[in-house]
């Protein structure tokens, strides 16, 4: 196959050059959730062009020159001094990269990825690429290449109409009932409360790194309040609603938390993401209260919502306990690979 690799800027992105993007994206999307809205072309250039400036985000794409469409795209992405992920992962590359099912055999690919890591060359910091993907094509190029397998996790889903609200009930009945005996607070909000933040920003930083991530390259943050905001900001730039529960117990200690996020431009699914509760709370049934809570929420605030989506290690037994009960199922694998920046240099030279 005959083709060219284009660098793709976001902020300056052609009119053309978008409409194969979109394109390209479409096929992906068929290809894996046929049965799924597709976001609009504005919805898709206003979220690419969101940039946050302590992020490295590199965009390129391989285009055939017989059918001048676009056939594989790839972003790097790693982080600068003054963002708050740096310290922890200022060795890590992250590489998403997908192609067309169409394309055959591993040349473009490899010829792809070569050329974008030439523009990172001097970067003497960047020593490990981790890239993750539901594509099984995309986890056999990395196997051939040597990359080992570092996490793996269900992308589970709940479609609301098949719901059991009779058993999400007697979860809350059960949850409010403890509250009201135990003097638990379950604290509600869209953007966290200032009066607040300083504990709640440690609460997440302590779920964050229970999370078991096997062997990925990598590790949680620190999470404080200035970044908490920044966050904050970034989410609504890309048309992000995010909601949190919270339990507060007598003492004043924030003991457990469970987050969704939401678009007002694709209002057909919600994302359940962050879900946990401190070790020395654990047992009383906090964490499937607060998630009966919010599948209620999402019910009667988000009424256009068809499925939530999840995803959890297999072997992070209680969370996947509560997520079976509730009636989520496997939807898509995914996997993550890493490999050694220079081994992989030397395996594509």
């Amino acid at each position: 196959m005959s083709f060219k690799i284009r660098d793709i800027d976001p902020q300056k992105i052609s009119e053309n050059l978008m409409d194969k993007y979109v394109d390209f994206i479409f096929k992906l999307h068929i290809e894996k959730n046929p049965k799924d809205p597709f976001p609009e072309k504005e919805i898709l250039l206003k979220r690419m062009k969101v940039e946050d400036k302590k992020e490295i985000r590199i965009w390129k794409a391989v285009l055939s020159d017989k059918k001048d469409e676009m056939v594989a795209r790839l972003i790097l992405l790693y982080y600068n001094e003054g963002h708050y992920k740096f310290k922890e992962n200022k060795h890590l590359l992250k590489v998403d990269i997908d192609f067309l099912k169409e394309v055959k055999g591993d040349e473009i690919v490899e010829k792809l990825l070569l050329t974008a890591l030439e523009t990172i060359k001097n970067n003497k910091l960047l020593t490990i690429i981790e890239s993750c993907s539901t594509f099984q094509r995309v986890w056999e190029f990395w196997e051939k290449l040597g990359s080992k397998r570092s996490h793996e996790e269900g992308v589970n889903r709940l479609y609301i109409d098949e719901v059991n609200w009779d058993l999400m009930k007697e979860w809350i009945n059960e949850g409010r009932a403890r509250a009201q005996e135990e003097e638990i607070e379950l604290l509600s909000f869209k953007e966290c409360p200032e009066e607040i933040i300083d504990d709640y920003t440690v609460l997440v930083t302590d779920v964050l790194n229970f999370l078991p991530l096997g062997e990925s390259a990598w590790s949680p943050s620190v999470i404080d309040p200035k970044n908490l905001r920044e966050t904050e900001e970034k989410r609504k730039k890309i048309g992000f609603g995010w909601q949190v529960l919270v339990t507060k117990e007598k003492n004043g200690t924030l003991s457990g938390l469970t987050e969704i996020f939401h678009s007002t431009d694709t209002t057909h699914w919600a994302v359940q993401d962050l879900t946990g509760v401190q070790p020395d709370f654990r047992g009383r049934g906090l964490g499937k209260w607060m998630k009966a809570e919010m599948l209620f929420f999402i019910k009667e605030n988000l009424p256009e919502t068809i499925f939530i989506q999840t995803q959890n290690a297999d072997f992070n037994a209680p969370m996947m306990s509560i997520n079976n009960r509730m009636g989520f199922k496997r939807h898509q694998t995914e996997k993550c690979y890493k490999i050694n920046l220079d081994e992989l240099r030397k395996k594509l030279e």
